[in-house]
């Protein structure tokens, strides 16, 4: 599934809320996706979203690896446990995606291949890197209902690009 939404500049004015947002929904094993699409409804063996921009434009994406005959269920599912994040986000969900969020930006920050993957993401306006306090506090300031905001905004008009040996894509 991929969402248009928003562009690297706006991705920079938002500054931390779209990771936090992208990681609560579906940035690892503690996520909504995870837990929902894979452990409750075992529809899939992974599931995970991410976000990209590039030159003024921008989109997330949720991939899976699920057989074919559950796309239709899983997109459903999907979207139905996205919606459950703008009415309310768990206070223990909230606290491990943060954790999990500093963990990888402190890890990335040790090795120089780490330090290229998160560069072009978390330049400052002055092209120097955001400093480890800078985005712990970034991370730690965003609220639930900014949170809630970037999700209803950006994350409900999907389209659905499905790929596999049958069937190049749909």
């Amino acid at each position: 599934m991929i969402f248009p939404s928003v562009s690297d500049l706006e991705m920079r004015a938002l500054r931390f809320g779209p990771d936090l947002a992208t990681n609560l929904i579906g940035g690892g094993m503690h996520s909504v996706l995870f837990e929902h699409i894979r452990e409750n409804l075992g529809l899939c063996y992974s599931i995970w979203m991410q976000y990209q921009t590039f030159c003024g434009s921008g989109y997330h994406s949720i991939f899976t690896l699920l057989d074919r005959s559950n796309v239709k269920t899983a997109y459903d599912a999907s979207l139905a446990a996205i919606e459950t994040l703008t009415r309310s986000i768990p206070d223990d969900l909230l606290e491990i995606s943060r954790s999990n969020l500093l963990f990888d930006y402190s890890r990335s920050l040790e090795t120089a291949s780490g330090t290229a993957h998160i560069a072009d993401s978390y330049f400052d306006m002055n092209r120097q890197l955001v400093p480890f306090q800078e985005y712990q506090d970034g991370i730690q300031s965003i609220t639930k209902e900014e949170i809630r905001d970037f999700i209803g905004r950006y994350l409900f008009k999907p389209k659905v690009a499905v790929m596999n040996a049958d069937l190049p894509f749909n």
